[in-house]
């Protein structure tokens, strides 16, 4: 019985050597484990969560001080079901997020589409465009941040913008219509001035749009504006 039982437990402690050797060699208690998921960039985590919000977004900015992200929303849900919590009246409005993530807040609502969503240099309020129901032109809406009711900068002038960016100094420079001209202009939200700054005319025909990479000239015209020391020209 003795003879068997050593040889039963050199087989035993032969096998478990062979094991052993077999097996791969272990991991440092530094190495990540296999199942482990990686560390997650904190901007993805923010893209994310507003995706998952469920949120119907269009345009989406980023603030001057990178701290903040406004986008429209310009319908309802998926299955045209409201919540109010998440959807402004009639299904269209800006909101406010902040870029770690979290839940939107409403700043303004809007009874028909918004585009060209755009902060002004201080962070302070969010320009748009948009057509309200009772106009037959475009408007340009000037919205505090902290929330409110839009106010139209260019009142119920015949000034129909385009494009247009937001200058250093507060002053917004646009390319608008105005009957049959297009021409460049600069105006102040402050005063509601507005100022021509190029009077070249423009055939009818192209009173509706702007020519193949005119907005790039017009951004980078308006950036070279806001790089000066002295005041854009009026």
């Amino acid at each position: 019985m003795k003879f068997v039982s050593a040889v039963h437990s050199t087989t035993v402690l032969g096998f478990a050597a062979l094991l052993m050797l077999l097996a791969p060699p272990a991991m440092s208690q530094d190495a990540p484990l296999a199942h482990e998921p990686p560390v997650a960039d904190p901007h993805r985590v923010a893209t994310q969560t507003l995706v998952a919000a469920s949120f119907p977004r269009e345009e989406a900015v980023v603030s001057p001080d990178g701290q903040w992200i406004a986008f429209t929303q310009n319908a309802p849900i998926d299955g045209g079901i409201m919540d109010p919590l998440r959807n402004a009246p009639g299904g269209r409005g800006i909101f406010v997020v902040s870029i770690t993530g979290g839940d939107p807040r409403l700043v303004t609502s809007f009874t028909t589409a918004l585009t060209d969503l755009a902060w002004s240099p201080d962070g302070s309020k969010l320009a748009f465009l948009a057509r309200p129901r009772e106009a037959t032109i475009v408007r340009l809406y000037l919205v505090d941040v902290a929330g409110g009711v839009p106010s139209s900068v260019l009142g119920d002038s015949q000034y129909e913008p385009r494009s247009y960016v937001w200058l250093a100094d507060g002053d917004i420079f646009m390319t608008a219509t105005a009957g049959k001209r297009t021409a460049l202009y600069v105006v102040s939200p402050k005063t509601l001035v507005i100022q021509e700054v190029d009077g070249r005319s423009r055939p009818a025909g192209m009173s509706s749009a702007l020519p193949r990479g005119a907005g790039t000239r017009l951004v980078d015209f308006a950036a070279s504006l806001a790089q000066r020391d002295v005041p854009p020209a009026r």
